[in-house]
């Protein structure tokens, strides 16, 4: 909405359809906004026998078919159709990719290219717990949808590049969730708040804007700051409307001023296997440096030194030396109280 206001052109081109289409809101300020996708799979997964087909031809076949399911070769296609068919002005785009998600089902080579034996798992059974062979197995399969989206990234920056536009074009890749692997007796994510399932990438390109290249910052930040980092970034003139704080400062060598608290939160869902976290009620989360500080459900805490133990195997609070700089982020956490759902 802010750049469509001032001039841009606006694109949205979306494969998550559970959280990401229009019926959540997100198309706001899009000029442009793809999608559900006219393809046979979402025509025929469009109705509750469909579905019902869709899943017996699954299991008959041992196949992985999502309705509607658009992979990044297709949004990137999107993308760079739109795009194309520009009228000059500048352009804000925001492309949406799916693959790297249960099921883990990319496409030939990317299907079998870490695999370590003949048995190939794609999708998580809910509510079962999986043998170490299976884990190993899913993630090999996610290795490979991460290849997958890599090399489909790649194709998009080249093209760019071969446009003459790449250098000065502001890029942002990130993600709203990493996935675990056993690592706390689960998967998936939306289960725990472990920092595995936290942990993303978060790259930022632009030589024309002055954003050096190869530099690596080791600080754990919020994404909540990133609109902040893009107004920043272009210059833009901030009305109040955008909150945050520019991540700018911290690739520049400075800290700058007080960044947004890495919060995570996760509310109670019924009918959860009483082995994930979450299953006993909600749970929320604070990242501060090099600690992390997971509270609840219940009475229950935790707290890692994430730069030495990235997968958590070690909880602090079972150390006494610790206590004081629990009780600092547990304070700090207190400021922050979840928001029963539903209320505001």
């Amino acid at each position: 909405e802010y750049f469509r206001d001032r001039g841009y052109r606006t694109g949205g081109f979306i494969a998550n359809l559970r959280y990401v289409s229009r019926e959540y809101g997100l198309d706001r300020g899009f000029e442009e906004y793809q999608d559900y996708a006219l393809i046979p799979s979402q025509i025929i997964g469009s109705t509750m026998l469909g579905r019902l087909a869709i899943g017996r031809f699954n299991a008959w076949f041992d196949q992985d078919v999502i309705p509607g399911r658009k992979d990044a070769g297709r949004v990137v296609d999107e993308f760079l159709g739109w795009q194309g068919r520009g009228d000059g002005r500048p352009y804000f785009a925001f492309l949406n990719l799916f693959d790297a998600h249960d099921p883990y089902a990319p496409e030939a080579p990317y299907d079998s290219m870490f695999q370590t034996g003949e048995s190939t798992l794609r999708r998580i059974e809910f509510g079962r717990r999986h043998s170490a062979a299976e884990i190993e197995d899913l993630r090999d399969s996610y290795d490979g949808a991460i290849a997958r989206l890599d090399a489909e990234l790649g194709r998009l920056f080249a093209t760019l590049r071969a446009q003459g536009s790449l250098d000065s074009t502001l890029i942002i890749v990130t993600a709203d969730h990493g996935e675990e692997f056993g690592e706390h007796g689960h998967l998936a994510h939306g289960n725990g708040l472990h920092f595995p399932a936290l942990h993303v990438p978060l790259l930022v390109r632009w030589p024309a804007g002055g954003v050096p290249a190869g530099v690596e910052v080791k600080e754990s930040v919020s994404l909540a700051d990133v609109p902040a980092t893009i107004l920043d970034l272009v210059a833009a003139t901030r009305d109040g409307a955008i909150p945050g704080v520019s991540l700018a400062p911290l690739w520049a060598g400075g800290a700058g001023p007080d960044r947004s608290p890495g919060l995570s939160e996760l509310y109670w869902v019924a009918n959860q296997p009483d082995w994930y976290p979450v299953s006993a009620g909600d749970m929320t989360s604070l990242v501060r440096g090099r600690y992390h500080f997971i509270a609840g459900p219940g009475d229950r805490e935790e707290m890692y030194d994430i730069v030495t133990d990235p997968f958590e195997r070690r909880d602090l609070l079972e150390h006494p030396e610790w206590v004081d700089t629990a009780a600092s982020l547990r304070a700090a956490l207190a400021r922050f109280p979840i928001v029963p759902r539903g209320g505001r």
